[in-house]
This record gives C-alpha cells, structure tokens and sequence, in this order.
C-alpha cells in the first residue's frame, strides 16, 4: 500500500523539498529538476534525495526535466552532484529500483539516451526509462517496483 505523504514519518533531520519532489505517490517520488536561475537548486536536490536514502526504502523517481540540457549545467554544480553520488552510489543502488524521465521533445530525449547509457553503463544498477506521458511514468514505475520485489 502507498502511502500518503500526510502520513509518512521521514527518518531523519527533514523531508525532501517540497517544490521538487511530490511525495503523495510514496514511493513512487515525482521529482522535477530545478532550473538553471533557481537559487540553491543542486543542494536543494542533494538534500532532498540524502532525504529519501534516509528512509532505507525501496523507491522509484519520475524525474521532470528541466528547460535546459545537461551540457548547460555549471561545472561547479557538475562537481558537486559527481561528488555526492561518489558518496551516495552504494546506497542509491541499493534502494533505487528505477528513474524513468518524462520527454515530449524528440532532440532532447535523443541526447538524454545517450547520457543515461553512460551514467547507467557507470555508476547506477538499476533501469532509467524514458516516457512521453506521467500516466505511463507512475505505470511504469509501479512495475519497476514490482519487479525488484519478486
């Protein structure tokens, strides 16, 4: 059973942010990446995924791209976030069951491919999915929590 975020008890010294993760669907977690002007946008992401490691809890995370593309992103946000996954893959391969990015735009869903077969090949065991539609997110990452419990 899912519960509701209302309901959920989070370990730990705070929840994720608010404005970026929508936990109501728990643990299924739609996340939306901030945009380039957005202040404290990677720790505000850090934090919040330190968040959900801290509930030692099998999760799925539809990710929300942003406007911009990955090669945009500030060299100094790039070391942070490498830093912290250096930090944090052990864990997030253990309890991720799946991310599956929701794309409308064929350019762009081409290039993020093509960044997830490196990232994935690298560092993370588990799937990343690329859909049009939320429907077919929350639908698929049912079945990827399914599938890691059987």
């Amino acid at each position: 059973m899912i519960e509701k975020t209302s309901e959920l008890r989070w370990i730990g010294s705070s929840a994720p942010d608010s404005k970026l993760f929508d936990l109501s669907l728990w643990p299924i977690v739609i996340a939306r990446f901030p945009e380039l002007d957005e202040e404290h946008r990677v720790k505000r992401v850090l934090d919040s995924l330190d968040a959900i490691l801290e509930q030692n809890t099998s999760y799925v995370i539809i990710w929300r791209t942003a406007s911009h593309n990955h090669d945009e992103e500030a060299h100094e946000d790039e070391k942070q976030s490498n830093k912290w996954i250096k930090t944090r893959r052990e864990d997030i391969n253990k309890l991720c069951k799946g991310y599956v990015y929701i794309v409308n735009n064929p350019e762009f869903r081409s290039e993020l491919e093509s960044h997830l077969a490196v990232v994935s090949a690298r560092l993370f065991k588990f799937p990343m999915k690329i859909v049009e539609q939320q429907t077919d997110a929350i639908s698929l990452a049912h079945k990827m929590l399914e599938h890691s419990s059987s």
